[in-house]
């Protein structure tokens, strides 16, 4: 019995590592969820109260903030959401906390094809890029729009990595 654990185990040990950083990255979010920042008080709850009050999308052609237009498009988009502002502007973020790993992860995959290690690396860059702390407080603890625009670039450098030079300038 415990031979076929460990031979499952084994063949499996890559979706296993992998579930268990994502639901350990997950938890570390969601446990920072909650905490309200200065930047939230001060920018992102007024420019989304004012979106929201606006009528959401058609309030665009209000100048309200001072990020760029696909933010305040994001932000817009959000209002149409039954989510509190907090939860909802960090899930967005926070979502590209886990597109970066994964690109991250791809670009492992295409750099390290011929490395008999690519799997174990790839999980390690996953796993780093999630629990940096600069990533981990940057999306689920401030709110911050960073892994937004972070996950495009890299998402672009996959499509470049692939040969896909269109994908990657529209990226």
């Amino acid at each position: 019995m415990t031979e076929k654990i460990w031979d499952f185990i084994e063949k499996k040990k890559f979706i296993i590592f992998f579930v268990i950083i994502t639901v350990f990255a997950m938890y570390a979010r969601i446990s920072m969820i909650e905490f309200v920042s200065g930047d939230f008080y001060a920018c992102l709850e007024p420019w989304f109260n004012e979106l929201k009050a606006n009528g959401g999308l058609s309030a665009l052609k209000l100048d309200i903030g001072n990020y760029n237009l696909p933010y305040i498009t994001i932000l817009a988009l959000l209002t149409y959401l039954p989510v509190h502002p907090i939860v909802s502007i960090k899930m967005v973020s926070i979502v590209c906390d886990f597109i970066c790993a994964l690109a991250a992860m791809k670009i492992v995959y295409i750099v390290f094809k011929e490395n008999k290690n690519k799997d174990f690396l790839a999980l390690i860059v996953y796993g780093i890029i999630l629990f940096l702390p600069t990533v981990l407080l940057n999306s689920a603890c401030w709110g911050q729009a960073d892994s937004i625009y972070v996950a495009f670039i890299m998402l672009s450098i996959v499509a470049l990595l692939e040969e896909k030079y269109l994908k990657s300038f529209v990226f």
